[in-house]
Formats: structure tokens, C-alpha cells, sequence
């Protein structure tokens, strides 16, 4: 079953019915997409990876193309199995060009969107051993790259770099453990990989270096841990005979401080070894080839404890004939199939402990199929609902499935009963915006607000079939956008969505960071928290941090958001602010964010119920003054966490699978001791 990430949102773009083959037409000269600079001005010459995205071929090259002077190229015909698992006509792309950073991008034949890229830069970083002494001849590459395009949280754009890409922008350390690595992009931050060496842990994402805006970046050291592995043998479950070609990948339980990722694929006789691992507690999954998913399952090993540096072997694997869940997806009201939408699943192959979840696509007539490992199940509508329905609050069932068993399931979307909106996209000179995308933020209940798109039409005319009041309406065009949002009450028929040009429909915001003396703060991490319903999502950019004055400019931030700031800095607690409403084109300053230092000390001991002290346990904190910190006990299975007098934090313990045991409150000069109990979980 292949893997996606729960929650993940997606653009709207086209549907291909189930059995169908569904390809993007090449571009016409002078059509997008465009590779272009920072300056808007065509590259010519650039080359164009194409990437696989829909786990038939993920991280590998498909196809290249090369940019003509107007910047343009073609994307190739994009074909799919008979089957389709994923309803994305689109593809993940990677552009070089001489004198730039390596850019990438997402493109559709609906929305071709074009690559902008950045000056290059040269990452200098020293990478010392766990030892911290210098790493010396360690091969290293950039394994990810991603932009953000402010204030949305998530990346502007991401790319994984496909294997022959790492190995050709690779670079070894030197004698005294310095990397240096070229053409990257500046004002984004990279990802690296260590190839070829399980001594060390791969970094993580929170060690994502941050790049420049100058022509070298020197970054802070890089200090890497000892590499863990996990190995086993896959099986036939009735005949012991071993599964060759099948994958196998482990991910980090998602409440638990656990960050590694990895994935190998089993050799003839079965076995699989993932190594390069930091600790934490893992599952490990299955993602079965093509030919084998509709015969078997693969229950995964859920909660394996990783300690650092080990090498864990024995953790087999096996599959199973199953059940089958037979689907289908309906309109509530008409009871007619819907096609081309995600389904989602979470059972005994893919835990509710982690982010990935088994998916697939209705068919064109709603119907839908998964094979399982017997057990618990959850089905769910994973996709954008379509225009008209409503797709919070989340549409699913909890099901249990027998081996053998063929458990039927229907899930129902119900329309949204709220009417109509309609109107037009003109440009800054009063013309049609024709092909322009309105997008629709309705408000939220209780979570994520949902979104909606269209497309304007040749006379700039767009519709949406049902949109509630208070949903907010935008519209863009690359490179013009809208100011503001427009604010509806539902019903309308003459919408007008005028469109700016960026720097008079963005703002800035200067952001202060002080002491409680009023002195700068450099260094400091901060979050911008975007409004999305009733809950904010932070950037977590790590190339937002404060200057030598403890300031940081945040630049083209739109004018129709609701914002908030969070800010951390090693060795005080954490400040947060609200956002006053932006002006366009102005340079909006925020309210100064004063840091109080942590002075103050919580320390305890974790034992067992036995009373015997347990080193290298991890332990959490928590609370509105000193953000979210986890720590290790040492050799006595003692731990002490830095915070700011007066702070009253919650402490907190993970069992194996993730859960939250023994919570309790501390106060500052409190020594406590901490009875770890894996069953005395907290709801």
C-alpha cells in the first residue's frame, strides 16, 4: 500500500477517473509554464528534472527538459497504471541553471505555474563526529531544498532531490571536518543527506540548515549522532518463503520527539537493513509492489525503540492474505457514485500512531477497495470535497475486518446547503482575468478552515456552487494578486476580485526581539502563526532568526491573513504576540516581544515502578512560558530543564506506543521523581 502524510493538503486540480489513462498535453511556445528569475525575466537554457510523485517512481528521474529563451519547455505526457493510486496529474520538477540555486516546483497542466529562481550561494559548514571532533571525509549532499512564500506556512516550494542529483552535487569534508557545497538557493534552507556511511544518523529536519542571501553562507557546525539500523526478513505468512523486491520504511511514532525516517528494499531472500537511524520509537511498514498488494497484506511492527547507535535485527515481517474493505463513496442526497476522490485508511498496516496512511481513488463509480491485515480499521474521506459539498466535519467509520472477511463500507458526502457565489476577476486596468484561480476560505468550526477554488473563465466570470457566509474570497494571477480579501455573506451574484501587482498587494512586518532590559536578543527562533479556522499554524522556517539587533523583516505578507508571533531563544522562555492588520505596500512594525531569561531550574529522577533509575528515558515539558522542551536522564536517570522563574510547566513520559503517561505540574525549584508508568496514560 503506498504511503501518503494524513492531513496533507492539496491544490485543486483535475480529476482522472479511476481505469482511465490521464496525461498533461505539452506547452505551445510562448505558453507556461516559465523558469524565470527573481526579476520576472525568462532563463533560457535551464534544465528541467522531472520527478515521479505518486510512489511509482518517487525520488527517481523521469524526464528532463531544457528551457527555450523565453524560459518555457515542455512537460512531458504523464501516464498513468491501470489502477491509479493517487488522482495528481502533476509533476514534481527540479530546475538547474548556471549562476542560480537549484529550484524547484509542482506543476499541472491546469496550473502551470511558473519557477522562479534564486542567486546561488555556497553553504560552508563544519560537520564534527559525535565525539565533537571534526568528521573528516564524509560525503555529504543536499537531500531537500524548500522555499517558503510567506505567510503561508506551508513551503512555497519543495523539492527532493533524486538520487543521481545527490550523488552529482555531493562533496566530501576536508581534513578538519569543513563541507562545502555550491549552487544551492539563497534564502532557503537545506536538508542533507550523509551518503555512504551508517556511523552517523541522518540529520533531521530540525538540523535543516538555513542559507543566505550572500554568495557564501557560513553556516554553525553540524554535530551528527551515532546511526542506528533496523533488520529483518519478509515472508510469506502460509509458505516462510521469503518476499523479494517489496519495500520496507520506518517513520517516527508522530507524538513522540522522534525525527529519523529511512527505507530499503527487500534482497532475494527476503531481508531488508535501514540503517543511518537516530533513536526514537519507530514503525515499520510495508509498501508492497503492485503485484502483490491486491493478493496480500503486511501488518507493521508498530513501536520499536531505537536506542542510539543500535542495531536492532530480527524485526521480521509477514504477510497475510487478509480481508478485503469494499468501498464506495456516494452523494448523500442522490446516492450516485462519486469519482476521482482520496481515500484514506489507518489500521494494522499503517498505525493511527504515524503520519502515513494507506490511500487510493473512487472509481467512476465511487467504488473503492482496500486489502488489510485482520483487525481494527479506520476508512475516511482524506480529499478536498468537491464544489457544493461539505467536507468538515471529517467523513469516516471505524470498521473491524476478519481474515477472510469482506467488510462493505459506504461513506456519504453531504452537500452544503449554503447558496451560491458568484462573480468576476478584473485586472489592474479593468480587463477580464481570464484563467485567474479565486480561492475561498470558509470559516471554521473547531479546527482547519476549509478551502475551496476556481477558475475564472474568458470573461473573468468564476462560481462556487455553495459558499457559507464569512467565507473569504481571493484571487491571483501570476504575478498579480488581490489586496484584501472580500468578506461574503452568501448568495451573491456580482463578486468583484481586482487584481495588484505584488508589491502593492504584500506588506512587511519588522519583528523586535528584546530582554526584559531591553536589549537585542540575536539568534532568536521565530514563528509567524497564520489563522487557518479557529487554530494557527506556525512556519517553523529555520532561516527566520533574529540579527545582531534582534530584529527580523518578514516580507510579502498578505494583507488578508490573521496573524500571530511565537519566538524562542536558547537560554530565556518563549514570547508570543498578536498581529495588528497589515497595511499593503507599508512596512508594518510588531509590537516588541520581550524575552525573560530561565534562570530557573526543574530537575528530577525517572525510575521504574521497581524504583530502579532509567537512563536515557526521555522526558517532556511543556507550557505557555517555556514552549515545548525534551531532555534525556542521564546514567543516574536524572534530568533538569532550564525555564523562567514562575513557570508551573506540565512534565510528561511517552510509552512505546506514543502515548502520554504520568502528566503532572511542576514548579520552578521543584525536584521531583518521576515514576515512569507505561499504562497510567493520560487522556
Amino acid at each position: 500500500m503506498p504511503l501518503l502524510l494524513a492531513g496533507m493538503f492539496v491544490a485543486a486540480v483535475p480529476r482522472g477517473a479511476a481505469g482511465q489513462t490521464v496525461s498533461v498535453p505539452a506547452v505551445r511556445e510562448g505558453d507556461g509554464p516559465r523558469v524565470l528569475n527573481e526579476e520576472g525575466r525568462p532563463v533560457g537554457g535551464a534544465t528541467v528534472t522531472f520527478l515521479g510523485t505518486d510512489g511509482e517512481s518517487g525520488g527517481r528521474t523521469v524526464a528532463t527538459a531544457t528551457t527555450r529563451p523565453g524560459g518555457t519547455f515542455k512537460i512531458p505526457p504523464r501516464e498513468r497504471d491501470a489502477t491509479p493510486r493517487s488522482h495528481y496529474p502533476g509533476w514534481s520538477v527540479m530546475v538547474e541553471a548556471p549562476g542560480y540555486g537549484v529550484g524547484g516546483g509542482y506543476l499541472t497542466d491546469e496550473r502551470p505555474a511558473d519557477v522562479r529562481l534564486h542567486p546561488a550561494t555556497e553553504l560552508r559548514v563544519k560537520i564534527v563526529g559525535p565525539d565533537g571532533k571534526p568528521a573528516a571525509g564524509v560525503r555529504v549532499a543536499p537531500r531537500m531544498l524548500v522555499a517558503r512564500t510567506a505567510p503561508d506556512p506551508r513551503p512555497g516550494w519543495a523539492v527532493s532531490l533524486p538520487a543521481d542529483a545527490q550523488a552529482r552535487l555531493s562533496a566530501r569534508t576536508d581534513a578538519d571536518g569543513i563541507l562545502v557545497l555550491g549552487g544551492l538557493p539563497r534564502r532557503a534552507s537545506v536538508h542533507l543527506a550523509i551518503l555512504d556511511d551508517a556511523r552517523f544518523a541522518q540529520p533531521d529536519f530540525r538540523q535543516a540548515v538555513p542559507l543566505g542571501n550572500e554568495a557564501v553562507t557560513n553556516a554553525n557546525p553540524l554535530r551528527l549522532t551515532p546511526g542506528a539500523s533496523v533488520a529483518g526478513r519478509m515472508v510469506y505468512g502460509d509458505t516462510g518463503k521469503p518476499v523479494a523486491g517489496a519495500g520496507v520504511r520506518v517513520q517516527g511514532v508522530s507524538s513522540t520527539e522522534t525525527f529519523g525516517f529511512g527505507a530499503a528494499q527487500t534482497d532475494p531472500d527476503g531481508a531488508y537493513r535501514i540503517a543511518g537511524l537516530p533513536p526514537g520509537t519507530y514503525n515499520v511498514l510495508v509498501d508492497l509492489p503492485a503485484a502483490l498488494e491486491n493478493e496480500w497484506a503486511a501488518p507493521a511492527l508498530e513501536a520499536v525503540d531505537v536506542k542510539v547507535g543500535a542495531q536492532l535485527a530480527g524485526k521480521d515481517l509477514k504477510l497475510v492474505k487478509g480481508g478485503v474493505i469494499a468501498g464506495r463513496l456516494v452523494a448523500s442526497d442522490t446516492k450516485q457514485g462519486m469519482a476521482g476522490l482520496e481515500i484514506g485508511l489507518h489500521g494494522p498496516a499503517r498505525p493511527r500512531s504515524g503520519a502515513n496512511v494507506g490511500h487510493t481513488v473512487t472509481a467512476a463509480d465511487g467504488s473503492f477497495s482496500f486489502r488489510v491485515p485482520p483487525g481494527a480499521q479506520y476508512v475516511y474521506f482524506m480529499d478536498l470535497a468537491p464544489d457544493g459539498y461539505l467536507r468538515w466535519p471529517q467523513l469516516g467509520k471505524d470498521v473491524e475486518v476478519a481474515d477472510g472477511q469482506t467488510v462493505a463500507v459506504t461513506l456519504e458526502l453531504k452537500r452544503d446547503p449554503s447558496p451560491p457565489v458568484a462573480g468576476r476577476v478584473f485586472l489592474p486596468d479593468g480587463a477580464p482575468a481570464a484563467g485567474a484561480w479565486v480561492s475561498a476560505e470558509l470559516p471554521g468550526e473547531g479546527g482547519l478552515a476549509d478551502t475551496r477554488a476556481a477558475r475564472a473563465s474568458a470573461s473573468g466570470r468564476f462560481q462556487f456552487a455553495a459558499l457559507p457566509p464569512g467565507s473569504k474570497l481571493s484571487a491571483k494571477r501570476d504575478p498579480l494578486q488581490t489586496a484584501g480579501a472580500v468578506v461574503v455573506k452568501g448568495g451573491e451574484e456580482d463578486v468583484t476580485l481586482r487584481l495588484a501587482d505584488k508589491a502593492q498587494a504584500h506588506a512587511s512586518l519588522l519583528v523586535t526581539v528584546q530582554d526584559a532590559g531591553g536589549k537585542p536578543v540575536p539568534g532568536a527562533k521565530v514563528q509567524l502563526m497564520v489563522r487557518q479556522g479557529t487554530i494557527s499554524i506556525g512556519s517553523n522556517d529555520p532561516a527566520w532568526v533574529t540579527d545582531a539587533k534582534g530584529e527580523l523583516l518578514l516580507e510579502k505578507l498578505s494583507t488578508d491573513k490573521e496573524y500571530g508571533l511565537w519566538v524562542e531563544a536558547d537560554g530565556f522562555g518563549v514570547g508570543q504576540s498578536p498581529v495588528k492588520a497589515l497595511e499593503a505596500g507599508a512596512k508594518n512594525a510588531a509590537d516588541t516581544i520581550f524575552l525573560r531569561r530561565a534562570d530557573g531550574v526543574i530537575k528530577g529522577r525517572i525510575v521504574t515502578r521497581a524504583g530502579e533509575p532509567m537512563p536515557g528515558a526521555s522526558i517532556e515539558l511543556n507550557g505557555s512560558e517555556t514552549g515545548h522542551k525534551t531532555t534525556k536522564a542521564d546514567e543516574q536517570g536524572r534530568f533538569q530543564f532550564k525555564v523562567v522563574a514562575g513557570a508551573d510547566p506540565l512534565i510528561f513520559m511517552r510509552n512505546p506506543k506514543g502515548e502520554c503517561v504520568g502528566a503532572r505540574s511542576v514548579r520552578v525549584g521543584e525536584e521531583v521523581e518521576f515514576v515512569y508508568d507505561p499504562a497510567a496514560v493520560v487522556k
